[in-house]
């Protein structure tokens, strides 16, 4: 009886250990999941928008057929503000490989087609050049003060304007969202092929523009 008994444990025994081992391996293969769909859908560009816990937003993106396509997602933050799970709506495994060949299609061109900032005398620090007085005194150039991730600021001689138009007209990454108010918010962003801020302070080649409900709503250099 003894001897059964024994053998017994030693089999449960062998058992939980593989099985400790195998939810391990499994759980570091998802987080691996987790940080190539991060690295997929250009999660990092939205990092300041996001808040602890779930995420609903839609992921776009041109492909090389110039077609506009779009996934939902869910995109999860745990208590210290890092992503911890990102799930797509209603995608079988099937149409997550074609969406992947897309995506990565899309990245191989832009990493060849990066754009030359527009250049504008002065143009970061002529209010003109902004959407409005708000988005101008916070995102002017000014060499006396720093830039930083909560208050960007543009080069001096960057064409604001003309970097607003490009930024929505020929998007690198775009993403939506519904807001509490039930108004969609959309991220425009737009990698270039040098800094488009200013040299005190943070420096940035990425740029934004957010609409809500379609209408411009602000602009500035993407801290990332």
């Amino acid at each position: 009886m003894r001897k059964k008994i024994s053998l017994g444990f030693l089999t449960v025994l062998s058992a939980l250990l593989v099985f400790s081992n195998f939810s391990e391996v499994f759980a570091s293969h998802n987080q691996i999941d987790v940080k190539e769909k991060i690295t997929l859908y250009k999660l990092d560009l939205m990092q300041d928008v996001f808040e602890i816990g779930d995420n609903e937003i839609t992921y776009h993106w041109i492909d090389l057929d110039s077609v506009e396509q779009s996934v939902d997602l869910i995109v999860t933050l745990d208590e210290v503000g890092t992503i911890s799970s990102v799930k797509e709506i209603n995608i079988s495994d099937e149409e997550l490989e074609k969406i992947q060949k897309s995506i990565e299609q899309k990245d191989n061109k832009i990493t060849t087609m990066a754009s030359p900032v527009p250049y504008k005398l002065n143009g970061g620090m002529t209010e003109s050049q902004f959407l409005d007085p708000h988005t101008y005194s916070r995102h002017q150039f000014d060499n006396s003060v720093s830039s930083t991730c909560s208050r960007t600021r543009y080069g001096r001689h960057v064409g604001v304007k003309e970097i607003r138009l490009q930024t929505i007209n020929a998007f690198d990454e775009k993403f939506s969202s519904k807001q509490g108010d039930n108004s969609t918010a959309t991220y425009f962003s737009k990698n270039y092929n040098t800094i488009i801020s200013q040299e005190n302070g943070v420096s940035t080649s990425w740029h934004r523009v957010i609409k809500i409900d379609g209408a411009e709503a602000t602009h500035h250099p993407l801290c990332k």
